[in-house]
């Protein structure tokens, strides 16, 4: 069942059996069916970036709904991808083990799964890559470099930046445009040497 269906289900049978009194009074029905209509593709990737697929992908989704249906009032506006993220990972790890109590697999594409870890060619050039961020961060001026990481690396919005460093939103854009040319134009000399 998907987790938009799950949702309907729990809120039902909160409604019809009075289980889940918090979903019941407050009726957070838009809530809860927009954070599973618009999260259910990354939650759906989440488990199976854990292993689980199949059926087991399909109850799982299920036990996240009900979760989130039951502890939405607690999830902060903007919280749910984190908070969904936290309850995937809970529901996968109490999927597997109840896989290897019965011994079932939780998906035959795992035994044809390719080996992700990456060859000796491939980390030596993470490695690289890794040097070449860091010294082109330390040839940037520490404003363009804190607005740079914030935006780039931590993936805050220019709003959140702009709060967290007090500073106007214009400020932050014209901060990171400059930041990303500054960033171009170092890494392509340090490529070049």
């Amino acid at each position: 069942m998907p987790p938009i269906a799950a949702a309907s289900a729990v809120d039902e049978r909160a409604t019809h059996m009075g289980r889940c009194p918090s979903v019941a009074s407050s009726r957070p029905d838009a809530r809860l069916r927009s954070v599973l209509r618009e999260h259910a593709d990354y939650t759906a990737r989440t488990l199976r970036r854990f292993g689980v697929t199949g059926a087991a992908a399909e109850d799982a989704a299920q036990q996240i709904a009900i979760v989130m249906a039951r502890r939405l009032a607690e999830v902060p506006e903007g919280g749910e991808r984190q908070f969904l993220f936290g309850v995937a990972r809970r529901v996968a790890w109490s999927a597997h083990r109840q896989a290897m109590r019965h011994g079932e697999n939780l998906g035959e594409e795992l035994v044809d799964a390719v080996d992700a870890t990456p060859n000796p060619e491939q980390v030596l050039e993470l490695e690289r890559a890794r040097v070449l961020v860091v010294q082109t961060l330390q040839h940037m001026p520490a404003e363009l470099r804190t607005v740079f990481v914030l935006h780039e690396i931590e993936e805050m919005s220019m709003a959140h930046i702009a709060v967290r460093l007090d500073v106007p939103p214009g400020t932050v854009a014209s901060r990171l445009r400059r930041a990303r040319a500054h960033f171009g134009s170092v890494a392509a000399q340090f490529r070049n040497e």
